[in-house]
């Protein structure tokens, strides 16, 4: 039981220790101020928390879900592309939107969404003004707001 509060503590102090080379030396270290911290723990547990952290550093996203609202080819694709986003923008200026070029369609995607759960009600919102709107994963999205 000690163990697993042990660990799971050390989750909680992952994001403070990120830029550390190692979370797990940094926790032990002994301070003036402060009293010492031992931890008792399997050893391929620290070696997946700093492979995770590798990882993270590596990526400066995250796995969610975006809107999208628009998938075109052909000559004039890229300008109604253009002509969507605008439209769009104009009508909800608070969520972000993304222009897309994946040989040969042009796509416009909005919002960053942990789960679609999330993008429910954003999905509702935007349905009057564009209907044929659907989740797509995004797999290096910045991390959305709280």
């Amino acid at each position: 039981m000690i163990r697993i509060f042990l660990i799971a503590s050390g989750f909680l102090f992952l994001p403070v220790f990120a830029t550390s080379q190692n979370i797990f030396t940094d926790l032990q270290k002994q301070s003036a101020n402060n009293g010492k911290i031992t931890i008792f723990q399997d050893a391929d547990a620290e070696s997946l928390v700093l492979k995770n952290i590798e990882l993270d550093q590596k990526h400066k996203g995250t796995c969610g879900y975006r809107l999208q609202i628009y998938s075109g080819t052909g000559n004039s694709a890229r300008n109604e592309a253009r002509q969507i986003q605008s439209k769009f923008i104009s009508l909800f200026p608070e969520i972000q939107t993304y222009m897309i070029y994946q040989e040969p369609y042009f796509k416009i995607r909005v919002g960053d969404f942990r789960s679609k759960s999330e993008g429910l009600k954003t999905k509702k919102q935007i349905q009057t003004e564009f209907p044929d709107c659907y989740f797509v994963i995004e797999n290096d999205m910045s991390y959305p707001k709280l």
